[in-house]
């Protein structure tokens, strides 16, 4: 019998995600110093994220997404497929009327 709490689900996942982004940014040749360039951001900041002293938030997670040219539910470990989806016009329209013009590109 193990005691699972909310607290070490998250760091299960955040562990997974870490890994799986280091390991994308790798094998696509890009350094750090590369992909915070890409992002807007400094290397130590990034760095921060990538060994999980900052949580990522949605908006870096999209741009790191972005950058590296893969699926946010690859990122996620929701499918072993990295391509990236185009958002749907619906998905599209409810994100401009929450959230403004976002760049979906």
């Amino acid at each position: 019998y193990y005691k699972i709490s909310i607290k070490n689900i998250k760091g299960v996942i955040k562990l997974y995600v870490l890994t799986r982004i280091k390991e994308v940014r790798k094998e696509k040749g890009i350094t750090q110093e590369k992909i915070a360039n890409m992002i807007g951001m400094n290397q130590t900041q990034y760095s921060r994220y990538e060994r999980g002293e900052n949580e990522i938030k949605v908006n870096v997670l999209i741009d790191i997404c972005k950058a590296l040219k893969v699926s946010a539910d690859y990122i996620l470990e929701l499918t072993d497929d990295p391509t990236p989806r185009i958002p749907s016009k619906h998905i599209k329209n409810n994100i401009e009327v929450n959230y403004g013009n976002v760049n979906m590109n």
